[in-house]
């Protein structure tokens, strides 16, 4: 009687794991799930509103070949507000040609706006956080004003992080000053960029 307790509590232990294991790969593969750097590992994280061409175009540059001793044991995190773009850089990542970094580029889903999501990007270790905006808004002063609120929002979380944020119109410049962009007592590092 021991025995066939044993087996049968030993049996629904292995399938309680195994159903464990299978949610974690689940969670992982949708988008959800955290960014775990190890040890010397460094990492910056991408967010915003930036559309797909434009996260293409950022990642390459910053894993590109020329940087390769800068970049060496660098990770990409991005984290996106969409499921679709999200798959469509899973996607993208998984061609022959990018074979060279679809290791190093981690892509999960979420809002900068929340900190939980934040904190599965590992915000507040980053090396440094890009703040990008959509360029193809028919609205650049709605898109800097999300944009100077996601900065607010990663100050929160990361204040002495590196945060880089790309402004469309360059009078946008004071909104930033005035929700504690430079000029305040800031521990954190800011470089603001106008299009």
């Amino acid at each position: 009687v021991f025995t066939v307790f044993t087996v049968c509590g030993g049996v629904s232990l292995v399938v309680l794991a195994q159903r464990r294991a299978n949610d974690v790969v689940v969670l992982q593969s949708s988008g959800g799930g955290s960014f775990e750097p190890e040890r010397k590992q460094r990492h910056v994280v991408i967010a915003g509103n930036a559309s797909i061409e434009m996260a293409k175009d950022f990642i390459l540059e910053l894993l590109h070949q020329d940087h390769a001793e800068d970049a060496e044991a660098m990770h990409v995190v991005l984290l996106l507000p969409g499921w679709e773009t999200r798959g469509i850089l899973r996607q993208w990542l998984s061609q022959k040609q990018h074979k060279r970094i679809q290791d190093r580029v981690h892509v999960f889903q979420g809002s900068v706006m929340q900190k939980t999501d934040l904190f599965r990007v590992r915000a507040d270790t980053a090396e440094a956080i890009f703040l990008l905006p959509n360029m193809q808004s028919p609205r650049p002063g709605q898109e800097d004003i999300e944009t100077v609120m996601r900065y607010m929002a990663v100050r929160c979380i990361a204040p002495a992080t590196w945060v880089i944020l790309l402004l469309m119109r360059g009078a946008s410049r004071q909104l930033l000053r005035d929700f504690g962009g430079p000029g305040e007592k800031a521990t954190g590092k800011l470089t603001q960029l106008c299009a």
